[in-house]
C-alpha cells in the first residue's frame, strides 16, 4: 500500500459501529503492528485483537500499572471500559483509514457550537472594551405607507 512506512507489518480491518466517529462506518482501517506495548503512548488509535467473542475493536488504548488495558471510544456517547491484559492477543496502531462515502454535512450540534465560540470570542471582546456584534440592535428605516 502507498504512502507506509518501511520496516513495518500492516494490516486493514474493516470497521462497524460509531463508537469512532468521526471516522465513519465501514471504514477500512490501517494499522502497523505493535511488538511492544509499552512504546504505546496514552490514548492511541488502535486495533486490538482479543480473545473471545469479539474479534477485535478499534478504541484508544491506554495501557494500566493494574495489569489491564483501558479502551475509549472517540465517541463520547460510549463509556469506557477495562479488559484484562491477558485478553488482549495482539495490538495493531491506526496509521489511516479509507472510506467510500463523503463526510456527512454539518449538523444542528455542530452549528450550535460554533455559534457558542463565536460568541464566546465576542464576550471577550466586549470585556475588553467592544460590543459584540450579537448584542447589537438592528435598526432598520420604517417604512410605514399610509393609504389615505
Amino acid at each position: 500500500m502507498p504512502n507506509l512506512s518501511r520496516g513495518g507489518t500492516y494490516r486493514m480491518f474493516p470497521t462497524t459501529g460509531d463508537s469512532m466517529l468521526p471516522i465513519p462506518e465501514g471504514s477500512d482501517v490501517v494499522a502497523r503492528y505493535i511488538q511492544d506495548w509499552k512504546t504505546l503512548k496514552p490514548d492511541t488509535p488502535c486495533i486490538v485483537i482479543l480473545k473471545g467473542e469479539q474479534d477485535f475493536v478499534f478504541k484508544q488504548v491506554n495501557l494500566q500499572k493494574n495489569g489491564t488495558v483501558l479502551l475509549r471510544s472517540l465517541n463520547k456517547d460510549y463509556q469506557l471500559y477495562t479488559v484484562p491484559v491477558n485478553e488482549a492477543l495482539e495490538i495493531w496502531q491506526y496509521v489511516k483509514h479509507q472510506t467510500d462515502s463523503l463526510p456527512a454535512p454539518e449538523t444542528d450540534l455542530q452549528e450550535i457550537k460554533q455559534l457558542i465560540v463565536k460568541m464566546q470570542k465576542q464576550l471577550l471582546f466586549q470585556n475588553k472594551g467592544g460590543f459584540p456584534d450579537f448584542l447589537a440592535i438592528n435598526k432598520k428605516p420604517c417604512h410605514n405607507k399610509r393609504q389615505g
